[in-house]
């Protein structure tokens, strides 16, 4: 019976050090998919700050150029109309 106890012993301690292994991979993993996560909708975020503002400078030149056009076209209305 004491043969059988030490066993247990032995078995019981090894059991100890995996499962601490264990434990210790498992809280570095969950961890690592935390801030993975915190890294992808930081990235999320900074990408959709990026698309606003390309769409306002798509605005902003969207109008520049409605704006050059119309200027251009008084210009070559006011040339036909002086040489009229």
């Amino acid at each position: 019976m004491n043969n059988d106890i030490s066993k247990y012993k032995k078995m019981y301690e090894q059991n100890q050090e995996s499962f601490k292994t264990l434990s210790t991979n498992y809280e570095t993993a969950v961890k690592e998919k935390m801030l993975m996560k915190l890294e992808k909708d930081r990235l999320l975020a900074k990408l959709d700050n990026l698309e606003a503002s390309l769409r306002q400078i798509q605005e902003q030149e969207d109008e520049e150029n409605k704006d050059d056009v119309s200027k251009k076209m008084d210009v070559a209305s006011k040339k036909s109309k002086a040489t009229t």
